[in-house]
């Protein structure tokens, strides 16, 4: 493996990634309590970062492990941290460098839900070409992005980033529609009809039964997923009401270009 470049991280393990990558599961040892404290890891040639509390600087969250109930999220407050059900995506789309890889630990599972869900966005881009062809040059042109607050206090809130792009090197895949319509709301830009078609489509071929694989991650699992080219999703959940048994994940997020930081 080559050394890669750890990203936001708060997991002791890490694999290469591969353009055909798909989801696994694997077991590994349960982690100590020393899990929970902040701590330096290094497996196999990475170095990570982890950290069992929420920290900002400069407007930038490296990890939390704050839960919240269905309210009305607010504004920068990522979805991911509650137990709402998450529309298909991929990591830090919005990135000019997204990670590569993500990976999931799994410490608790949540009592309830919580299922995962991924999908291949070559055979969604495939889908598209086959069945709504007129859609997909608009997926090859910018949209704007929502930078969910994870910039700099005074930085513009929003990025424009196509959803598909080619760079000479390979395909890669950018999807989150709920935060192209809250860009599009920060940017005071309405998405025009052609760009509302063009989502409409890709939506509903993620959203395909057919298309998607799906599984409940158990404690001691751990999935790796390409993120550039699948995206994936979870359900809701309903979380234990005790402490020591509350859902409890450990994400990894790397990539092998770039520099040591979050936006590389």
């Amino acid at each position: 493996m080559s050394r890669s470049t750890p990203v936001r991280t708060s997991c002791d393990a890490c694999a290469s990634s591969c353009a055909t990558a798909s989801v696994s599961r694997c077991s590994i040892a349960s982690p100590s309590s020393a899990t929970r404290s902040k701590k330096i890891a290094r497996s196999r040639g990475c170095s990570a970062v982890s950290s069992g509390a929420s920290s900002r600087r400069n407007g930038t969250a490296r990890w939390s492990t704050t839960f919240a109930t269905r309210a009305q999220l607010e504004y920068g407050v990522r979805r991911s941290v509650t137990n709402l059900d998450l529309v298909f995506h991929t990591d830090a789309a919005w990135l000019d460098l997204p990670p590569e890889l993500v990976g999931l630990y799994c410490i608790n599972p949540a009592r309830e839900g919580g299922v995962s869900r991924f999908v291949s966005l070559v055979t969604v881009h495939n889908e598209l070409v086959r069945r709504h062809a007129p859609v997909l040059p608009r997926l090859y042109r910018a949209f704007p992005w929502d930078r969910q607050a994870e910039h700099a206090p005074g930085d513009v809130k929003v990025a424009w980033r196509p959803i598909f792009s080619y760079d000479g090197r390979g395909f890669m895949a950018c999807v989150n529609d709920k935060l192209i319509e809250t860009g599009a709301e920060l940017a005071g830009e309405a998405l025009d009809d052609e760009a509302r078609a063009s989502l409409t489509a890709t939506r509903a071929l993620l959203d395909a039964p057919e298309l998607r694989v799906e599984f409940t991650i158990e404690r001691g699992q751990v999935q790796f997923i390409n993120n550039r080219q699948f995206a994936h999703s979870r359900t809701d959940f309903t979380d234990a009401p005790e402490p020591h048994l509350k859902r409890h994940m450990i994400r990894l997020w790397t990539r092998e270009e770039g520099r040591r930081t979050f936006h590389g």
